[in-house]
């Protein structure tokens, strides 16, 4: 049996994970990462920063798992 990440709360494959890291360069992800800071920093809502804290724990769980 494969081993599986949790990672959202979704079980996936060591394979699934890599397959979505790829989907974009180092560059764009670094690109994503300091978009979700400038979002968070500019607060266009109440709760933004921790909606943003969220979306890059996901994001850094998917980057750790992945190769």
């Amino acid at each position: 049996m494969a081993t599986q990440f949790t990672v959202n709360g979704k079980d996936y494959s060591h394979r699934e994970l890599n397959t979505m890291y790829e989907f974009f360069t180092q560059v764009q992800w670094d690109v994503i990462d300091q978009a979700l800071d400038c979002y968070a920093q500019s607060q266009p809502y109440e709760g933004a920063e921790e909606d943003t804290h969220q979306v890059r724990d996901t994001m850094y769980a998917l980057l750790r798992a992945a190769y």
